[in-house]
């Protein structure tokens, strides 16, 4: 079992490696994800600087955060080394690291910004907890979460693949679950909202901030 779940990830990590620049030239500068980026940027505090972003692709999330806010730090990790290259050459001050999001407790220190932008579609259950679990240990107390994923039954979880033959597994994830899910870990969710996105799926938005205690 534990092989099967490894060749899913890998699988699908290897996919998105092969497919950045392609990847990268849709999504870089993706209009529908700004509004969340500009709540984002409306919940952090003057003294937010240290920058957690998990599963950063080719740094997204990241530069438009940054071209707002100059002064941030940020980390990004992700498991596609194509997207790394991409990412490193986006922020060139930043620093990314080959690494399985659901092992950011292994991370040194801690951040005032944790942000997993459509990561949680390639998390099971089991390995979403995990990653709860550590971005939490990865904030400081009081620290911004912010998460995306396609919101869906997970019993329409599986395989999909292109015309082309790529292929990639996705979770889908219950809204109601997800909030139970990070009280249970320890934050508190304070904003969400849905958006349909391009391909016919509901894309859920999500804010949260770790607990004080």
């Amino acid at each position: 079992m534990e092989s099967e779940v490894t060749d899913k990830y890998q699988i699908t990590a290897d996919t998105f490696s092969r497919l950045a620049q392609r990847y990268q030239e849709r999504f870089l500068e993706w209009p529908p994800y700004a509004q969340s980026y500009e709540w984002l940027l409306a919940e952090m505090a003057a003294t937010d600087v240290r920058l957690l972003d998990v599963a950063c692709g080719p740094g997204s999330l990241g530069l438009y955060l940054k071209r707002r806010r100059p002064e941030l730090q940020i980390t990004g990790t992700d498991l596609a080394p194509g997207m790394l290259a991409l990412a490193r050459g986006n922020i060139p001050d930043g620093e990314f690291l080959l690494k399985d999001s659901r092992d950011i407790a292994t991370l040194e220190g801690q951040f005032d910004l944790c942000c997993c932008g459509f990561g949680l579609p390639y998390l099971d259950g089991t390995d979403l907890e995990r990653f709860i679990a550590g971005a939490h240990d990865k904030l400081r107390p009081g620290g911004l979460l912010y998460l995306s994923t396609m919101e869906g039954e997970p019993e329409r979880s599986g395989w999909q693949t292109s015309s082309s033959g790529d292929s990639v597994f996705i979770h889908y994830h219950r809204g109601a679950e997800l909030q139970a899910l990070l009280e249970q870990q320890g934050f508190t969710v304070f904003k969400q909202f849905r958006q349909a996105s391009t391909n016919g799926d509901t894309d859920l938005f999500i804010f949260a901030r770790r607990c004080l205690s």
